[in-house]
This record gives structure tokens, sequence and C-alpha cells, in this order.
């Protein structure tokens, strides 16, 4: 996470109020350094389960800090280093992806069905797509090449959220 006094003010007060850790990690500085240690270090520390919900999806936050909408390092390279981590450690990780891994072609009344990626032709492909969707279809292909580990079962669940606007 960020520094805690770099935290949403309604965060800090819900961590505060639940007694949640906050625990600081540059994810930029130690993934990209193709070593995880810092990561690595904490996890082995003692957790029961990670819900990965970092991301850069571009847009504006609460701070006035204006995203890209492209980090390969927090979209595609923390999701594989999860799906390692998971399944050498025994933690089972919760990976939020994105219906931006879907091309919107012959969408159905019901929506896309739950399909492994890879499986249905309406996937994003190598290119063609917004930068943040074609990073976390490939954060998905790699994460399902890894997802095996706890009790020979599997270590990995990804969850497609859908992104909505307005109230």
């Amino acid at each position: 996470s960020r520094p805690w006094s770099q935290l949403h003010p309604k965060l800090q007060h819900l961590f505060t109020k639940l007694s949640v850790p906050s625990h600081e990690l540059d994810l930029n500085e130690d993934i990209g350094s193709n070593k995880a240690c810092k990561l690595r270090s904490l996890l082995e520390s003692g957790f029961d389960l990670v819900v990965n919900l970092a991301a850069d999806r571009g847009g504006v936050k609460y701070d006035g800090a204006v995203m890209k909408m492209n980090s390969p390092i927090l979209n595609t390279q923390l999701p594989a280093c999860l799906a390692d981590l998971a399944a050498e450690l025994g933690v089972p990780v919760f990976l939020l992806s994105t219906e931006y891994v879907w091309t919107g072609e012959n969408n159905e009344p019901q929506g896309y069905p739950p399909v492994e990626i890879g499986k249905d032709s309406r996937f994003v492909g190598e290119s063609g797509a917004a930068p943040y969707g074609l990073e976390k279809a490939a954060a998905e292909r790699l994460a399902l090449q890894k997802n095996v580990g706890i009790a020979g079962g599997h270590s990995v669940t990804i969850i497609r959220m859908p992104v909505l606007y307005g109230p």
C-alpha cells in the first residue's frame, strides 16, 4: 500500500476501527526488480488469503493523481508474481480482473459466460484493445499457467469485475 498519510481518510478510519494493519510496499519497485523480495517477506509473515486490488486502469484518483492506464508491472507482472507466490507458499490469491478482457463483440443480454481466458473467441488478443484490457488479459493467462499448488488444487481465483460509472 501507499504510505499511511496517502491513504484515503475513509480507508484510514476503517483500518483503525477494524484494527487492520497497513504495510507500505512500493510494488512497482519490488516487482519491477524481478525479485519481489519485500512482497515475499510480507506474505511469509503469515497471511491466510491475498486479494489483489492493485491496478492502474486510468482516470483521476480521489486525491487528484492522474493514472496512465498502462502499467505492465501492476496490471500483469504483479498478478503473475502473486500466482507464483500463492503456489509456492500455499496462500490462496484472489486476482481482480476486468470485463475489459472481452472484446465486446457478440454480447448476449445476460453478459459474458464464466469461461477461462482463451476458451472463447471474444477475448482480446495481443492488440486492438486498451492497454489496461490487454495487460489484464495477459495477467489472467499467466496466472492460469501457474494456477496449481494448495493441496493439489487451485491457488488462484480470478474475479472479473465490470467497471461501472454513475450513481
